[in-house]
């Protein structure tokens, strides 16, 4: 949520100090210590350039008059509130049993160790939980290896809820990232694997999530 915070600043030598705030219309002032922490940051944001927000104009040419002491109205977004910890324990608990390289059930890529095209493949991992927090939630991860190239990397790994459940995960990775991204040069079979890959991909994870719900 936007509030409307009402900052009154002082001119310095060094440029300009936050002396007071007052939420939206409230006759109350904050100083010193009771000025939250994100309004602070707001405003050393405001110290550097001057350049925030519709009454810029107006408070340089404050500025440019010799006026010590302005009050610039601008909204401060309000920091998120602190993650639920269930929520922290849930996800960790669901990403730490994610083992997509580990069983290679879906995977995609092209070429093998040896081959002129080099070698590539992302191989893929999910799973469903009914959360009392969230509802069905979906955790995933896209691990990506290269035996050519030296590297076997976590590229992604998160937890989602079902209404933004990762279908079509494998051929995004071949055919957007590694095609159309990079240039990869994949053969008519690699491609059709891909998508069969895909289908058996999609197909699994939505039983899974309606057998959750």
């Amino acid at each position: 949520m936007n509030k409307l915070w009402n900052m009154t600043f002082t001119r310095t030598k060094d440029g300009f100090q936050l002396v007071s705030v007052r939420v939206d219309d409230s006759k109350e002032e904050l100083t010193g210590a009771d000025i939250p922490q994100h309004v602070l940051e707001y405003c050393m944001v405001v110290n550097a350039d001057l350049d925030v927000g519709p009454e810029a104009l107006d408070l340089l040419r404050e500025v440019a008059q010799g006026r010590n002491t302005f009050t610039l109205r601008e909204p401060v977004q309000e920091p998120p509130p602190p993650p639920d910890p269930r929520v922290v324990e849930r996800d960790k608990r669901l990403c730490e049993g994610l083992d997509a390289y580990g069983h290679l059930t879906w995977v995609v890529g092209y070429g093998e160790d040896g081959d002129e095209r080099g070698d590539w493949l992302a191989c893929f991992d999910f799973e469903v939980e009914n959360d009392p927090v969230n509802g069905v939630v979906v955790a995933y991860e896209t691990v990506v290896n290269s035996d050519s190239g030296g590297f076997i990397d976590t590229i992604e790994r998160q937890v989602v809820t079902a209404d933004k459940a990762p279908f079509n995960l494998p051929t995004y990775w071949m055919i957007d990232v590694a095609v159309a991204g990079h240039g990869a040069v994949v053969t008519d079979e690699e491609l059709a694997e891909a998508k069969r890959k895909n289908e058996k991909w999609n197909e699994d994870l939505r039983q899974a999530i309606e057998e959750a719900t």
